[in-house]
């Protein structure tokens, strides 16, 4: 998941003129990319398991939870 952040922040910020991080989210939403959340066992879209707060991008579910 790390490697997707990544990506997806890059491809992100390229196309920001003023380079914040205000609308990640919802360009995440448009994307209508879809990720696998193990704990649920079901789908959900990308923009569901990221949160921004600020200038700084975390994941909402821990990488390492399984259950």
């Amino acid at each position: 998941m790390f490697p997707k952040r990544f990506r997806h922040l890059s491809e992100f910020l390229a196309q920001q003129q003023l380079g914040g991080l205000a609308g990640f989210l919802s360009w995440l939403a448009a994307s209508d990319e879809q990720v696998l959340d193990l704990p649920a066992g079901n789908f959900t879209h990308f923009d569901n398991v990221v949160g921004v707060e600020g200038d700084q991008v975390r994941l909402l579910r821990r990488p390492v939870n399984r259950q």
